[in-house]
């Protein structure tokens, strides 16, 4: 969790240190994973930080947007039409192709509006993961219905700038942390009562809680919890069956994350990507000649992500079932990028942020797959633009997801005056989709905005 004073860069130069959120959570756990009458339901979030341009993709624009200097498009291809089972589709460039043979796995939602008023990568991290640019409560712990002992893990070797409580009950793993736990826990004494120095920790943290009614007492009582399924836990690590991995592979993520679901570990994973500042691949591209080396670097990553659904497909849950019959996966990033840059030469431009609108991509258990849901603006040279889009967007370097009718599934052609976020496909609408097919209480959905209405959910898009 990072300061919100400190910006990302100047963190980054200073410091190697990632997410600081270790603490385990305070519940024992049954024998099973699942009880026998409990429908395996987990989920996988696939994170790119750095801002995925979405033009390049799934959200593609025609050259001739490209020949009146609207839009900068690198490929110097017509992108092809993507056509939905549901009737709706999309554009979408060749560097998409890698995903074609798994389309039917997972849905495409253009036009997603993040959080429009602030275009800083922790903000709209933050509002993505917790419904507020400024931080809070993670909400992958709400679908920890059945209390395992970890609300998620986080998996892969990039890092996730965002503003969260310290006390989310996530850890960070690898495949090379992992397999050296399951060799220790076989070789250190057994952690419980017995245990002298357990038993020590865990009186200490009970009579620091008992002391006050303060941040220290409440943070020594986390601790006191979290001890109590430390037994628990190290019991299910020392379990798991991991053969020689590398940690650099996206398949063998799968595979570790397959093991911490089926040995109760946890039901939800983030399996997030080295994706920006990295040397390797750049997302924030606002550098010419970062956005000019997108066309090779999203082949890469889009080959990523189709190696995440083989990977669910060919590994099994259980004599009957994939790993992909029981995972709800989303693939998503911060925000989407501009057309181009203002004030720069064209022919050598990269590109900004841009909150306002995003794509996500769904699939997996609950889900239908092969489906296109919502739609962006300024889709031609003669596209109208809307007064609510100007409102943010006033020099129009940007797209914009369109107005959204919830009933229909469809993208609305009216032109608004003003942003009101009850007709806009939002983030907040993706992540209550989520907590619905999960049976999370409305308690905990999101809200378009502070003291609003509950954001609408995709009911279309569930099985």
């Amino acid at each position: 969790m990072i300061n919100q004073e400190i910006s990302r860069r100047d963190f980054l130069k200073c410091s190697s240190a990632s997410t600081l959120s270790y603490l385990a959570a305070p519940y024992v756990f049954s024998d099973v994973s699942h009880a026998k009458d409990q429908e395996p339901h987990f989920v996988l979030q696939v994170v790119f930080p750095g801002g995925m341009d979405t033009h390049y993709l799934f959200d593609a624009r025609p050259l001739e947007m490209t020949k009146e200097k609207l839009i900068q498009n690198y490929i110097g291809e017509e992108p092809n039409m993507w056509i939905g089972r549901n009737g709706q589709s999309t554009l979408a460039t060749k560097l998409t192709n890698p995903l074609k043979p798994y389309k039917n796995y997972f849905s495409v939602i253009n036009g997603v509006v993040m959080e429009p008023t602030f275009d800083g990568h922790e903000q709209n991290m933050s509002f993505w993961y917790t419904g507020n640019p400024f931080g809070g409560e993670f909400y992958l712990p709400y679908l920890n219905s059945s209390n395992l002992p970890l609300d998620y893990v986080e998996l892969g070797k990039g890092k996730v700038f965002v503003l969260m409580s310290n006390t989310s009950k996530g850890v960070p793993l690898s495949n090379k942390s992992v397999a050296g736990l399951i060799e220790k826990m076989k070789m250190v004494p057994k952690l419980g009562p017995k245990n002298q120095l357990f038993s020590y920790l865990s009186q200490r943290m009970s009579t620091i809680s008992k002391t006050g009614t303060g941040g220290f007492s409440g943070g020594a009582w986390a601790m006191h919890d979290a001890l109590k399924a430390v037994p628990d836990l190290a019991s299910r690590i020392e379990r798991m069956e991991l053969e020689r991995i590398q940690e650099e592979q996206t398949k063998h993520s799968i595979t570790l994350m397959s093991q911490l679901f089926k040995t109760g570990i946890a039901k939800s994973a983030s399996l997030v990507f080295d994706t920006d500042l990295s040397d390797d691949i750049n997302l924030d591209t606002h550098s010419g000649e970062d956005a000019k080396g997108l066309p090779e670097d999203l082949t890469k990553l889009m080959g990523e992500v189709a190696t995440v659904f083989k990977s669910l497909k060919d590994t099994a849950y259980d004599e009957k079932r994939s790993m992909l019959d029981v995972t709800t996966v989303l693939v998503t990033t911060e925000f989407a990028r501009t057309m181009r840059q203002n004030g720069t030469e064209f022919d050598d431009c990269g590109t900004d942020h841009n909150p306002l609108t995003n794509t996500v991509l769904i699939g997996g258990k609950g889900i239908k797959g092969g489906m296109v849901v919502g739609s962006s603006d300024y889709e031609s040279t003669k596209a109208e633009i809307s007064a609510a889009h100007k409102s943010f967007d006033p020099y129009l370097l940007k797209i914009m997801g369109k107005p959204f009718d919830f009933d229909a599934m469809k993208s609305r052609t009216d032109l608004p005056k003003t942003y009101n976020p009850k007709d806009y496909l939002t983030a907040s609408c993706v992540i209550n989709t989520v907590y619905k097919m999960f049976g999370v209480s409305s308690k905990h959905y999101r809200l378009i905005e502070r003291n609003g209405a509950v954001a609408r959910t995709l009911d279309g898009i569930l099985v």
